[in-house]
């Protein structure tokens, strides 16, 4: 289809099903009241979630609890700013979440360092992230394709993002974002 051809192929997140271009959805989000209103407001609401870490273990022994307990606060303290660009969970959550309800599509990056442990997490425009199936529907790999032709797309492996949709399909690795209605 022509959207296909314009985005450089069946790997694209115009291809599969999608009415609107990704640039349609935002500013159909920019300029209706209504739609701004709800997606702001469900948006927030999950952002701004009080989350608690806490251990899960009996206190009585001693050594597993204090383990535990030094664990959640690594965890606590590292979801508090889970990044190196200062950017907030709350601010990670709000900007996911917002893509996940705008295009059906919110994209985190787990970002290991050199040993192979999660070091931080990135937030990635979703409506770039084409999740990449086999015949079967078996998911291949992730590609980031920018908007506009501003790049190559890029392969990523499975492991490397958290891919989140709301409404799947059996028709496209993709989902089927609200506003196409």
């Amino acid at each position: 289809d022509a959207q296909g051809a314009a985005a450089g192929g069946i790997n694209s997140f115009y291809a599969n099903n999608r009415s609107l271009f990704p640039d349609q959805y935002w500013q159909l989000y920019k300029s209706t009241p209504d739609v701004r209103a709800c997606v702001d407001s469900i948006a927030r609401r999950i952002a701004t979630w009080d989350w608690y870490v806490k251990v899960n273990s009996d206190p009585r022994d001693q050594v597993e609890y204090a383990r535990l307990s030094e664990q959640s606060a690594k965890v606590r303290n590292f979801l508090a700013m889970p990044n190196t660009d200062g950017v907030t969970w709350q601010e990670m959550m709000q900007a996911m979440v917002t893509d996940l309800l705008l295009y059906d599509a919110g994209v985190i990056e787990l970002v290991n360092d050199d040993s192979g442990r999660m070091s931080e997490l990135q937030v990635w425009l979703g409506s770039e992230f084409l999740p990449v199936v086999d015949d079967r529907g078996h998911l291949l790999y992730y590609e980031q394709d920018p908007e506009g032709g501003s790049g190559d797309a890029v392969q990523i492996a499975p492991e490397d993002i958290a891919y989140f949709k709301i409404y799947s399909n059996t028709r496209s690795p993709l989902g089927l974002p609200m506003m196409e209605t």
